[in-house]
């Protein structure tokens, strides 16, 4: 059975530079200080090595709670816009797609005008066309 001040919660020392933190695991820091940290601080270190206790570790028990909190909406945030944002590549796609085909249709439809205009031109006024072009040869050939 595991000791309450074992389990997950604020210590002091667990670090050399810090007075006071959050421990996840107990055992695991105190065997990384028993192989790791030099022989002659081991002692103390595992001795300073404790969990907080009253009101202070009440209050921060207390704002721990609310970071979590706050943490976790944060991270579905995230995740909404990560989401949206995926959307809104998509949709950049398909209306990159969809201007493709407009530019496309608009050519289309800017050479069946042309067409439509030379046709109802050439049937309107059937010498005009031939005239035009004999005029602009005209111009040409007189140009200095």
């Amino acid at each position: 059975m595991t000791t309450p001040w074992r389990e997950p919660g604020l210590y002091w020392h667990v670090h050399h530079d810090v007075l006071a933190e959050w421990c996840y695991d107990y055992e695991e820091r105190a065997q990384y200080i028993r192989t790791q940290k030099p022989q002659d601080e081991r002692e103390l270190r595992l001795r300073l090595f404790q969990p907080v206790q009253g009101q202070l570790a009440a209050e921060w028990d207390k704002a721990r709670a609310e970071l979590d909190k706050a943490k976790a909406e944060w991270d579905k945030a995230w995740a909404e816009w990560d989401k949206a944002w995926a959307e809104l590549g998509k949709a950049r796609a398909e209306l990159g797609k969809a201007r493709a085909e407009l530019g496309k249709a608009r050519a289309e439809l800017d050479k069946a005008e042309t067409e439509w205009g030379k046709a109802w031109a050439d049937h309107c006024y059937p010498d005009f066309t031939q005239k035009a072009e004999a005029a602009r040869q005209a111009r040409k050939e007189h140009q200095p």
